[in-house]
Parts: C-alpha cells; structure tokens; sequence
C-alpha cells in the first residue's frame, strides 16, 4: 500500500484485519463478539492500496452499545499476538500461491512494469519482509496514521441527528 514501509510491506494490510479481531482495550475480543453477535451488529475494519475502512452495523436501537465498541477499535486495539499469527500466514500463504493464477501475475507483473518496483502499485510483497513484521510495528502504524485528522467519519440510518452527534462527541472526545 502507499502507507507500507518500503521495509515492512504488508504492515497495513495487516493492520486493517487483526485492528479489529484483536479486540481493544475496553472490549476483550472474545467478550465483544459474543456481544455483537447477539445484538445482531458488526463491526469491521480493513486496509487497501489507497485508504483504509471501518465500519459499523446494527440496529439503530443498539447504537449506543455498538458506537462505543466501534470507537475503542478505532482508538485503542490491541494486536493480539494470536489474531496476528494468523493473519500473518494468510498473507504468507498468499505469497506461496501469487503464482497459481495467470491472471493475478499478468496484473502483477504490468504493474511492476508501469510504476516500478520501488512504488507502491509495483512494489510485491516478499515472504521475508513479511515475516519480519511484529504486533509492535502494527501498534505503531495505527500511532502513525489513525489520527482525527486522517479520518473522515460518515453515518447513514434511522436515528436522531442531534442525539447521534452528542454520542459521537463523547466516544471520540
């Protein structure tokens, strides 16, 4: 992505699935999918090329239980080391097969040659670069670039604007 170190590709897609898996300080993982399950909610994050997402879902009668979560994952996650080891070898595993799919290397390989190895559209993630990656530089990724200034926040649905606003101010103060 254009937010990866050149030293450290993979850091922000990492980032964007265990940002959310991993629970965050005020909601333990395990505790905060039970809850969302049983309100019918989620909450969902993720990083691509360009930007990153996160979002959230539920009735608008559970708002006020699910904003909160949303927010702390947004604010404060915790990269469990065992949310990440997963996804790290998902990502690893992906290397292994990147050439499974004629398709995926045409793409791949045009790109390298339009942009360049060195930028972000030509640059290939590598299973050693990738293996060096720690929870600690996933901690510092979202330190670095999940800032107020950096996000834009947009809601949609059946609630009380004034209300809405008042909540958001207090979840995100």
């Amino acid at each position: 992505t254009f937010y990866d170190d050149a030293a450290r590709p993979g850091t922000a897609e990492l980032v964007g699935a265990t940002m959310r898996s991993g629970g965050s300080k005020g909601y333990d993982a395990d505790l905060m999918n039970e809850t969302l399950e049983f309100l019918g909610a989620s909450v969902e994050t993720s990083m691509g090329e360009e930007s990153g997402s996160a979002g959230f879902t539920c009735l608008s009668k559970h708002a006020a239980t699910v904003l909160p979560i949303f927010a702390d994952v947004l604010k404060n996650p915790v990269f469990r080391e065992d949310k990440f080891t997963v996804e790290k070898e998902q990502l690893l595993d992906g290397i292994r097969r990147r050439n499974d799919d004629p398709r995926q290397i045409a793409r791949r390989e045009t790109r390298r040659i339009l942009f360049g190895a060195a930028h972000p559209y030509g640059r290939r993630y590598e299973a050693a670069e990738v293996a060096s990656i720690t929870p600690a530089d996933l901690a510092a990724f979202h330190k670095k670039y999940f800032v107020p200034r950096a996000v834009v926040l947009a809601l949609s649905g059946d609630f009380d604007r004034k209300r809405m606003l008042a909540e958001l101010e207090e979840v995100f103060a």
